[in-house]
């Protein structure tokens, strides 16, 4: 695999921002300051990301913030109104789709239905000129990668749907582009294949070393196959950073309920040292770790991780709780999911582990607490009060 040979990718952290930076590290694609309209609607907000060569980097939010127009841009699909793309070093704006060395993967994987796995491969090959013999062996080479050494002879009509996925991503990355796009490739395939492509994904990224843009409104998705992830909402970049610093260090309330976590407003009653007590808009009175700067009257979030809380009829000393009344129990093998709801409407989730404390599976309607240590959650400062 010499000719997708790169370098490992590192990075470095600035602490409590969010933001990567590249260490010793070429960037592959750089949006600087980049803005873009459809009418009287700004879909991006002079966002600026670098996404580093090699690197695995994730698009991730909801729908309409922002990420497919940002895929797009990189593309060449669409121009910008404001701002620069780099890729390589070098300003693509204003150039062609066709003259940047990038390749796209959409989710309607769009091969010829007359053309065999193989021609479907080589139609790239073909419209650049490559030598027949070259050409041979890059179909080789990609039929060998993405697992499928014997189908080059199939019709896509004779594939499923995950195995015509893996032939258009061998399609789009045999040309050798510095930057594969990937617009929700997955979304069309049932749960079980998504989460068998996104092992490939991976195992495929990791072994031809290509920067991967991807697009994806699923957390779990950005997860596991990521480097680095950037949360968008409304057309702005809100957090970039590893997938445990974007699950356990949200920078804000949009990012910790966007992956998963239970989320509380409160107001600061008194602070000690790293001590934070809060009064949730609930009611209840808890403690959390408080970052510096905050006083007594400050508007909060708590966020709290579902493997974090637990459920308990009567909770015990020295721990946060809430009453709630359970409205759904899902065991699922390794731990059992329970729901709760609190005083002001608000849904909770806790991860029970199975064998743990809290065994038993609880009944529909039943009245209990969610409970949590003090340094099981994460005081944020609410959007606009500080």
């Amino acid at each position: 695999m010499g000719a997708w040979a790169n370098e490992f990718l590192v990075t470095e952290t600035i602490p409590h921002t969010g933001v990567s930076r590249p260490a010793s590290r070429n960037a592959a694609v750089e949006l600087r300051s980049v803005t873009k309209r459809y009418g009287d609607v700004v879909a991006l907000r002079e966002i600026s990301l670098t996404i580093h060569e090699g690197e695995f980097f994730s698009l991730l939010g909801p729908s309409g913030c922002g990420k497919t127009t940002t895929l797009s841009l990189i593309g060449g699909f669409i121009e910008p109104d404001a701002g620069d793309i780099v890729i390589q070093g070098r300003s693509v704006v204003g150039i062609p789709p066709y003259r940047r060395p990038v390749n796209t993967v959409f989710q309607s994987y769009a091969l010829f239905p007359h053309m065999t796995v193989a021609a479907n491969i080589d139609f790239g090959l073909r419209m650049r000129g490559v030598p027949e013999v070259e050409r041979v062996r890059r179909i080789d080479e990609m039929l060998g990668l993405i697992s499928l050494p014997d189908f080059g002879g199939r019709r896509p009509s004779q594939l499923s749907g995950g195995q015509q996925q893996r032939i258009a991503l061998a399609r789009a990355l045999v040309n050798h582009p510095a930057v594969l796009l990937l617009d929700e490739p997955l979304g069309a395939l049932d749960l079980k294949l998504r989460k068998q492509m996104r092992i490939e994904l991976a195992r495929i990224q990791r072994e031809v070393k290509i920067t991967f843009v991807y697009v994806t409104h699923d957390q779990e998705e950005a997860m596991t196959m990521s480097d680095r992830i950037a949360v968008m909402n409304q057309g702005r970049v809100i957090q970039i950073g590893t997938p445990q610093m974007i699950y356990e260090q949200p920078v804000s309330r949009f990012v910790a309920e966007f992956v998963g976590a239970n989320v509380l407003g409160g107001t600061i009653e008194a602070v000690d040292g790293r001590a934070g007590r809060v009064r949730l808009d609930a009611g209840s009175a808890i403690t959390a770790v408080c970052p510096d700067g905050l006083l007594p009257g400050d508007r909060v979030s708590v966020v709290i991780r579902p493997e974090q809380a637990a459920i308990a009829g009567r909770p015990g000393p020295g721990v946060n709780a809430i009453p709630g009344q359970v409205l759904k129990a899902s065991y699922l093998g390794t731990h059992t999911q329970v729901i709760v709801r609190v005083p002001g409407g608000i849904e909770m989730t806790a991860l029970l582990a199975a064998g743990g404390p809290s065994e038993e599976i609880p009944a529909i309607g039943e009245e209990t607490h969610v409970v949590w240590k003090s340094d099981g959650s994460l005081i944020l400062v609410e959007e606009g009060s500080a």
